[in-house]
């Protein structure tokens, strides 16, 4: 079965249907829209000076293609349809602009798309140059992360169109770039010599694991000395999938599952706390929750009523009993009545009692 995509009258694009195990994720007929970015396609150019990846820039009008059998497209050239540089993109096809076109120089036509999935594709479609152009044909290239995976010349000879049913079998990742390239055969042909019709569809054969993504971030934590806090991260992704959590940025023995708890926090424990979750697709890593500890203590003492100035013996004791065995803590003159005195010493003792003695 063959799906024929008839355009402005005059140009007939022939793609062969998918099977039904195939999914199409873009074409670029189908897709072909006013809006860059719209169905993840970017319609643009390489200069001739910068033709890697981060050298695409995008046309900046939609509007007529040169002529009423063209239809709309993308142009180069200030919204003009006959003005250099003729860099344009339309419907089923594109045209690159030859050196001696404009002040700009050689530019290609780039058609982008991005992906939103990831497994093994086949790219295929139609190219051909029509009868009755000029110059030395275009050079039709398709590139993936920047690798070229086809490249094709495509020229006219006798005015009988050449056509080439290309296909590309290719692995893509989420967010990797596909670029349909038209370039001049050769840098001096005239822009407006290089028009081809390049269509393509992407069909996705296999898919393959989806990355994991934090849908749950680590929470802060704020505990006493002793106490206990955990961590929890919340993922998603193709099963299985690991964690590993980190300590200040380093890698945490034995903290390998979606939860880290700490039983008995202490200061040394205190810091920022991240987990990496993994699978066959890539990895991600969580925002950091930082462990913050509260040094919480009680102390004990006693409130003394007496002459100021007058001298005492603070003594200490854990257990009272017939044989109690005090110890003197110090020996307190009072600087106010009522004075209170504060054992320093008493925090985390669970009993501690007290008597005052007067000195002469």
């Amino acid at each position: 079965m063959k799906l024929n995509l008839l355009y402005a009258g005059t140009i007939t694009l022939s793609l062969a249907c998918l099977t039904a195990r195939a999914q199409v994720v873009a074409d670029s007929s189908r897709d072909f829209s006013g809006t860059q970015g719209g169905s993840n396609w970017y319609y643009g150019y390489y200069r001739a000076n910068n033709t890697t990846e981060a050298g695409f820039v995008q046309l900046e009008w939609f509007s007529a293609y040169y002529s009423a059998t063209r239809g709309l497209g993308w142009l180069r050239s200030g919204g003009s349809p006959e003005g250099a540089p003729y860099t344009a993109i339309g419907y089923a096809g594109a045209e690159p602009n030859g050196a001696n076109d404009g002040p700009q120089g050689e530019e290609w036509a780039v058609r982008r798309y991005v992906s939103a999935v990831a497994g093994s594709a086949r790219i295929f479609g139609d190219l051909r140059r029509l009868p009755g152009y000029c110059g030395n044909g275009v050079i039709a290239e398709i590139r993936v992360d920047g690798q070229t995976v086809l490249s094709n010349l495509v020229t006219t000879v006798a005015n009988v169109p050449g056509l080439t049913n290309y296909s590309a079998n290719v692995t893509l990742a989420i967010g990797s770039k596909v670029d349909f390239i038209l370039r001049p055969n050769q840098p001096t042909d005239n822009g407006r010599c290089g028009y081809a019709v390049f269509a393509g569809i992407i069909e996705l054969t296999t898919t393959s694991a989806s990355a994991p993504t934090i849908t749950n971030q680590p929470q802060d934590r704020v505990v006493s000395i002793g106490g206990s806090a955990t961590f929890t991260v919340g993922a998603s992704g193709t099963p299985p999938l690991s964690f590993q959590w980190q300590w200040n940025g380093t890698d945490l023995a034995n903290a390998t599952n979606s939860s880290y708890v700490i039983a008995d926090a202490q200061l040394a424990d205190a810091g920022t706390y991240g987990v990496r979750v993994s699978n066959a697709a890539g990895n991600v890593l969580s925002q950091s929750a930082t462990l913050s500890l509260l040094d919480l203590r009680t102390y004990a003492g006693l409130t003394l009523a007496g002459p100021v100035g007058k001298t005492y013996q603070v003594e200490r004791a854990t257990v009272l009993s017939g044989q109690t065995n005090w110890i003197v803590l110090t020996n307190l003159t009072l600087e106010a009545s009522p004075y209170r005195f504060v054992d320093w010493s008493s925090a985390g003792s669970p009993n501690r009692f007290y008597r005052a003695t007067p000195l002469p």
